[in-house]
């Protein structure tokens, strides 16, 4: 063991030693949903609560608890694990992601393909309203290796008089990574203005949303026998593929939608009765990559995508206007049936061919709920333009076995077309491919059982897909004929013991022979924790490591000039403990953290690596705080 080594451990050793020397008073274990009780805290140390509840312009009925999430995954500042999905990026926050459990994008009609960075996107599933007198700010700002590595974020809500609510969400990542041109800037921004009448049977919003992705792209590592070399402790010295590509991924986004109550008592949101709601919305998005530099290794990598000499350029523009309308009958949080349709023209240009697509859509949603023990509900949606037929059916089923737990089933079933990128491409205006595909058939069944008394959760399913497209590893479109299948089963349980806690999460996941779906056999994650309460009940305190494992595996990896994840068979996925010491504080208000990422890389002679040729960063030090205003 060298000298770094011994430091780093020593250190982590006695950090974690103070934390346990100090203990006062222990926090109490998390519940089911990963949430923080409240601690018993003194008159001078405000629960964790904020007391606020927040709602979404797509169902303004509908009012949901604003959690502080304490000290529980506060730490956790890139979208790879929050939310309970684990996705797999490419060494740094910002950059394009896929899901561990890889679920396909839902959908019916018309699809560009270009979903590698959806999962950052500000928009209507995540940009909220709050419900509140007060305003409310809140603030997070991370910081890396460098100046130039960090991530800030920022939300605000505040009520103006004459009815009106102002709403701000804003997220940038700045990253210049070690390796070379791993460098990315990332930009989410959301702005609404709402309106609610003094009847309260009209709700008006007026939203825009910009989600700007800006990349240099180095295409991965050429070698994985470098790592350990002395002439490459400084990673840019590790060759890669692209000298100077870079992609730039722009949707902007306008929306007005309107909610009125047709029929029903005043009160927006405590009454039922028949409600009408109207959106209309326009969407600017293109894509467009680019490498000028190109020499003999770029070439090799290009393949036939290298259609000119001079370089490699692909460019799509994607423009829609959707108008929607619906009408609603009952209580959202009750029983009610929906019934609209919506209509959707596209404009796209993907040099060099224009062309417009005009898309009829009906859909419907049902809800029932009985005496709070047995929920019921199902939604469906149905393309109606004949040359392009497709339907997406959902069922979910929620049972309350009271302290025996809850039990929950969901049914999707969707038949989708293949999307724009994976029918036709064209690079520098020349056409690579033109695919005939036939439609996709994917058929999702999957059940959990929680049982929060006991911090377990078991989630089992299966992914049946009939003629799946995947992304060979020349970066071409195939089409697997026949069936695919891949059953997964996940299992979380914590445990707490006084003043320490533990998680710990288990998948495992079978596929079918067949390169459709690239997963590895299993994944753990483990994390424990020190929770307690220090000087007389004024700093709340949290320390402890995150360890996550897989199985070594061939995976994906990615290919920015198409802006696609693909098969690879030439790099592994290896065995590669990853684990993080943390500790982070909060005082009222105020939070703030200290991680030591990858503490076990001195020691080892090879990287961690969740995409394929795509490694993450050395061990390094990140510190982050968050602070929320309300006022």
């Amino acid at each position: 063991m060298n000298r770094l080594a011994r430091r780093i451990f020593l250190f982590t050793l006695l950090a974690f030693a103070c934390t346990m020397l100090h203990a006062q008073r222990s926090f109490p274990g998390r519940s089911g949903t990963g949430s923080d009780s409240s601690p018993e805290f003194d008159e001078n140390f405000e629960a964790d609560t904020l007391h606020l509840k927040y709602f979404y312009q797509t169902d303004p009925r509908l009012l949901y608890d604003f959690f502080d999430t304490l000290l529980t995954d506060f730490h956790e500042f890139d979208i790879s694990h929050l939310e309970g999905t684990t996705y797999l990026n490419l060494g740094f926050p910002g950059s394009p992601v896929q899901p561990l459990i890889p679920i396909s994008n839902a959908y019916t009609g018309f699809s560009l393909g270009l979903d590698s960075y959806k999962p950052y996107y500000v928009d209507d599933h995540n940009f909220r309203f709050y419900d509140s007198k007060k305003a409310i700010t809140d603030v997070f700002y991370t910081k890396g290796q460098t100046q130039n590595d960090g991530i800030f974020r920022a939300k605000f809500g505040r009520s103006f008089k004459d009815q009106l609510q102002f709403s701000l969400d804003y997220n940038r990542y700045v990253n210049f990574g070690d390796y070379s041109r791993q460098n990315g800037r990332t930009t989410n921004l959301g702005l609404g203005l709402g309106y609610q009448s003094k009847n309260d049977r009209l709700y008006l919003f007026f939203t825009h949303y910009s989600n700007i992705f800006s990349q240099q792209n180095n295409g991965g590592f050429t070698t994985d026998t470098l790592f350990n070399n002395q002439f490459t402790e400084q990673r840019t010295a590790i060759p890669t593929y692209l000298d100077g590509a870079s992609t730039r991924d722009d949707r902007k986004s306008y929306k007005v939608q309107a909610h009125y109550q047709l029929l029903g008592k005043d009160s927006l949101r405590q009454s039922g009765g028949l409600w009408m709601q109207y959106a209309f919305r326009v969407d600017n998005h293109y894509f467009k990559f680019a490498d000028i530099e190109v020499d003999s290794v770029s070439t090799h990598y290009y393949g036939d995508l290298m259609t000119d000499d001079r370089g490699v350029r692909n460019f799509v523009r994607h423009n829609r206007v959707i108008n929607d309308i619906a009408l609603n009958l009952g209580r959202a949080d009750k029983r009610e049936i929906k019934a609209g349709f919506r209509n959707i023209i596209n404009k796209i240009d993907q040099e060099p061919e224009k062309y417009k697509i005009t898309e009829w859509k009906l859909y419907g949603a049902a809800k029932w709920s009985f005496a709070n023990r047995l929920n019921l509900s199902s939604s469906g949606e149905f393309n109606i333009n004949k040359e392009n037929a497709t339907f997406l059916i959902s069922g979910l089923i929620d049972i309350n076995l009271g302290k025996a737990g809850n039990l929950t089933g969901r049914l999707d079933i969707n038949q989708q077309q293949p999307s724009l990128l994976q029918s036709r491409l064209f690079i520098n205006q020349i056409n690579v491919w033109d695919n005939d595909f036939k439609n996709i058939f994917i058929n999702h069944l999957r059940a959990t059982y929680r049982i929060p008394g006991l911090n377990f959760e078991l989630t089992g399913g299966q992914i049946l897909a009939k003629d799946q497209i995947y992304f060979s590893s020349t970066g071409y479109p195939v089409q697997q004929e026949g069936l695919s299948n891949l059953t997964y089963l996940s299992i979380y349980k914590a445990f707490t013991f006084g003043v320490f806690h533990n998680e710990n999460k288990l998948v495992f996941q079978k596929a079918g022979n067949n390169p459709v779906f690239r997963v590895p056999d299993w994944y753990i994650q483990h994390s424990l924790d020190f929770n307690n309460i220090l000087f007389k009940s004024v700093l709340g305190l949290k320390a402890g490591f995150d360890f996550r494992l897989n199985n070594s595996y061939y995976g994906s990896t990615y290919l920015p000039e198409i802006g696609q994840f693909a098969v690879d068979n030439q790099f592994k996925i290896p065995l590669y403990p990853s684990l993080d010491f943390r500790t982070s504080f909060r005082v009222r208000y105020f939070r703030a953290f200290a991680i030591l990422h990858n503490i076990l890389q001195p020691l080892r002679g090879d990287v961690y690596i969740q995409t394929s040729r795509y490694p993450h960063p050395d061990f390094y030090f990140r510190l982050g705080i968050r602070w929320i205003f309300i006022n």
